[in-house]
């Protein structure tokens, strides 16, 4: 049972990190695209990166290790570094979706998100 859980685990992080890694690549695709079919395009493949692969993904790989931590009582040194490398992927996956939501606003007045002064 134990063996099952990492090996669901480790492929959970895998999906979650690959899809942190591939969306900036994605979000750099959107500047210089004016609305029509290839910006649609975009958005769709986009949002099942976010919506239907990396965060799915992030919840199996969170639970799935929670679960790993009250089977092994995993309390060891290098324990607390993964758990800050996880709370920075999840903070990382926040910010992924708030850029997704503000680069693909239909009433964005250019493709990149301008800070308000």
């Amino acid at each position: 049972m134990t063996t099952l859980l990492k090996f669901i685990h480790l492929a959970a992080i895998a999906i979650w990190s690959g899809g942190l890694l591939v969306l900036p690549y994605l979000f750099w695709q959107r500047r210089g695209l004016a609305a029509g079919t290839e910006l649609d395009r975009l958005h769709r493949i986009t949002r099942l990166v976010f919506v239907e692969l990396t965060s799915p993904a992030a919840f199996v790989a969170i639970a799935s290790g929670t679960a790993l931590i009250f089977l092994q009582a995993t309390f060891v040194e290098w324990f607390t570094a993964k758990m800050v490398f996880v709370g920075i992927m999840a903070m990382l996956h926040v910010l992924a979706g708030l850029v997704l939501h503000d680069l693909f606003c239909p009433t964005a007045a250019s493709a990149v998100p301008r800070r308000s002064r």
